[in-house]
């Protein structure tokens, strides 16, 4: 009991750290933008599915085994923005393999945002199962 309640933890910890890592770069980048040292990147162009595939697969390759599945979409006809959502489930024998997943996805070429984060560990192996946010363009 004590074991799953560690791991119940360390997620919740794992999460944290992910999303206060992602707002701090969001904060330097700002703070970049204002000083005029850099510009924005732009966001790909939408449909770049099979882009963010690759960079998954490359990213899971790590894992014994994974799924990505893509889901349903959702356009911003005010902004021209698109919002990919998408699942990806992982299985690994080490806990820092997970970590090394979620920190490349978050800080992946393309821009995202982890919404949902669930591991759990069993028979020593950590299952992994994540929701993404993928932002895409349309003209």
């Amino acid at each position: 009991k004590y074991k799953k309640d560690n791991v119940a933890i360390e997620d919740q910890i794992l999460a944290v750290q992910i999303q206060t890592g992602k707002f701090i770069q969001m904060e330097k980048e700002l703070e970049s933008i204002k000083n005029g040292e850099t510009t924005v990147s732009p966001l790909p162009m939408y449909d770049n599915s099979r882009m963010i595939m690759n960079e998954l697969n490359d990213i899971l390759g790590l894992t014994m085994e994974y799924e990505v599945e893509f889901g349903k979409i959702e356009e911003d006809q005010d902004s021209n923005i698109v919002r990919r959502n998408v699942r990806i489930f992982f299985k690994t024998d080490s806990y820092n393999v997970v970590k090394s997943i979620l920190t490349q996805v978050n800080y992946g070429e393309y821009r995202c945002v982890i919404k949902d984060l669930d591991i759990s560990q069993n028979s020593g192996l950590y299952h992994a199962d994540v929701d993404i946010t993928y932002f895409e363009y349309k003209e």
